[in-house]
């Protein structure tokens, strides 16, 4: 196990494309890090980075006590979980795994051991004489982590392993990843679009957007307190709805037609954002309600996904009990549940 320590690490492309802007980054000993965004936002870059298969524009790489920023992959000790398995398909999952073992000429014994025991670990034992052409998309993955593992690696590298997984198989994955992650405690950088996954893999969570990391923070911090509207727009399923409004006095009056309250500090244009189930329907005490109509409504159950025009003719979501739901068509008075807003200046920036 090991830091991963980025200081000023970034890169630019031919033709001007700046694809990670300076970045300072500490990666704690055994912390499972996550790193999301959308495409195109410089993570998978960043992470090439640290396994060496992108050469830096400046800043340096150190893992554990070594300065590898210019250092061949092969002698970073890391171990990379591709998008695409990367296995070989003339070896079968046994020969795959020992594979690179056999390059670092660990003894034949040891690399018994390591591969009988991972086989073990991830309930893979009767693939083992399998190639990977007649293995599942599931079963090809867990070969992949497999070889990843047996190498004892100072740091895992994950490049959107998950993503050629139907639903299911891509949830019980996850759900394995971290239990392995728990039992193994080795240093590991995850890359990912789905920020689902980033919230429930990661100790912590660097949102990405166009080579900028916006936010760094445990899953909670992050969905609890947005830094800005970009973070706050993309951490959260359903999407937080984003109001805009005008602040005066600690108050603010807002497009919908909502009035809360805001920080003393915050005066002329600003942004309301409320998650859909933090909206519900009035009671008779409630004060402050607003009457909104129902356009869309989609059952899930015990709730229901309510799409409601507002005054400025915007489409507010809000996820609310079934027993309550209206239905489509009709009115019904809405209110924010108290303290549950947030709030960003003109600039976009969180005000707490």
């Amino acid at each position: 196990m090991a830091e991963v320590r980025l200081r000023s690490i970034e890169k630019q492309f031919s033709g001007g494309v700046h694809a990670v802007k300076p970045c300072d980054l500490d990666i704690r000993d055994g912390e499972f890090l996550v790193l999301v965004g959308p495409s195109g936002c410089g993570k998978s870059t960043l992470l090439r980075m640290i396994a060496g298969l992108e050469e830096p524009s400046g800043g340096t790489i150190n893992i554990g006590s070594r300065d590898v920023t210019h250092v061949d992959p092969a002698d970073r000790d890391i171990a990379m979980v591709f998008q695409n398995y990367a296995l070989y398909p003339h070896k079968n999952a046994k020969e795959n795994m020992a594979f690179a073992l056999r390059l670092r000429k660990i003894p034949k014994a040891e690399r018994e051991r390591r591969i009988t025991e991972t086989a073990k670990m991830l309930g893979i034992e009767e693939l083992m004489n399998r190639k990977p052409g007649a293995m599942s998309g599931g079963q090809q993955q867990r070969v992949a982590l497999g070889r990843a593992i047996v190498r004892d690696p100072a740091c895992f590298l994950f490049d959107e392993p998950l993503s050629n997984l139907d639903a299911k198989m891509r949830n019980h994955t996850r759900s394995e990843l971290r239990r392995l992650h728990k039992e193994l405690q080795t240093t590991s950088v995850y890359v990912t679009h789905d920020q689902e996954e980033a919230m429930t893999l990661g100790d912590r969570v660097a949102v990405m957007k166009d080579g900028v990391m916006q936010q760094l923070g445990t899953p909670l911090e992050v969905y609890r307190a947005p830094a800005n509207l970009f973070v706050a727009g993309f951490i959260g399923t359903p999407a937080m709805n984003l109001m805009p409004g005008e602040a005066k006095d600690g108050q603010a009056t807002l497009a919908s037609g909502f009035q809360v309250s805001v920080p003393d500090s915050l005066n002329g244009t600003i942004t309301v954002g409320v998650r859909p189930q933090h909206f519900r329907v009035a009671s008779d005490s409630d004060q402050g309600a607003v009457e909104l109509t129902a356009r869309l409504v989609e059952p899930l159950g015990d709730l229901a996904d309510v799409h409601l025009e507002a005054a400025d003719g915007s489409t507010l979501l809000a996820r609310l009990d079934s027993e309550w739901a209206p239905t489509e068509g009709a009115t019904c008075p809405i209110v924010i549940d108290r303290d549950r807003h947030h709030c960003f200046d003109s600039s976009g920036q969180r005000v707490n």
